[in-house]
């Protein structure tokens, strides 16, 4: 066995496990309860963009959590662009980290986002896709996170709270690697109506579902 076949296999968004679920919510689905199908990726919130709704002075790329409908419809809205700020390079440093939280979580339950959050993405973690404890990194090399949303569905939804399941395609690339993986995802958004519009209750994501192309299953994918 060689050196290089010692290596051990690349850290992705599965192996590390960033999204682990902290609590557990009635009315959360599988991935399966997505249409498996293949589109293209949508490039990471443009939609925001060319709406003209990001929020600039928040790092983490563009959402709209608050600008969002008060209906099912922009209850996707807001849950896609909260997966795309939470896939992003803003949560591995901390000052980033706290004023993204801030601006999509439930000011009820900020304070838990915040210590789960800051425990996920801890000094030690950042260490481990060679940034520092700043999150950033070292000088001449890169570090890639994207979560690009493809559908969305809502499981459940009230004009309190609603559910929703973001099917997203994701890119992650440590330091060390030389081109990122690529992978896909099904992270569900539990979401509460508040004065300032859809905040972030919880949040939890499972494996797949993955396009089979070998297959030929395709179909209309989920609105965003």
């Amino acid at each position: 066995m060689t050196t290089k076949d010692r290596r051990p296999p690349p850290i992705t968004w599965r192996t590390i496990k960033v999204w682990r679920p902290r609590r557990r919510h009635q009315g959360l689905i599988a991935g399966s309860a997505i249409v498996t199908v293949l589109v293209a990726a949508i490039a990471v919130a443009g939609a925001d963009r060319d709406s003209g709704t990001a929020d600039a002075t928040v790092p983490g790329g563009a959402y709209a959590s608050a600008e969002a409908d008060h209906s099912p419809k922009g209850a996707q809205r807001a849950a896609a662009a909260m997966v795309v700020a939470l896939g992003s390079e803003a949560m591995y440093r901390p000052e980033d980290r706290h004023a993204l939280l801030r601006r999509i979580g439930d000011p009820a339950t900020l304070d838990q986002h915040q210590r789960d959050y800051d425990k996920d993405y801890s000094p030690a973690f950042n260490r481990k896709v060679g940034l520092d404890a700043d999150g950033i990194a070292p000088a001449g090399s890169e570090f890639v996170t994207r979560m690009a949303p493809v559908g969305t569905s809502v499981p459940a939804y009230t004009e309190q709270q609603a559910t929703v399941a973001v099917w997203s395609h994701a890119l992650f690339k440590t330091v060390d690697e030389t081109k990122p993986t690529a992978d896909w995802y099904t992270v569900t958004v539990k979401l509460t109506w508040t004065s300032s519009g859809w905040r972030m209750l919880d949040s939890s994501q499972t494996d797949g579902p993955t396009p089979d192309e070998a297959a030929g299953r395709y179909g209309q994918a989920p609105p965003l």
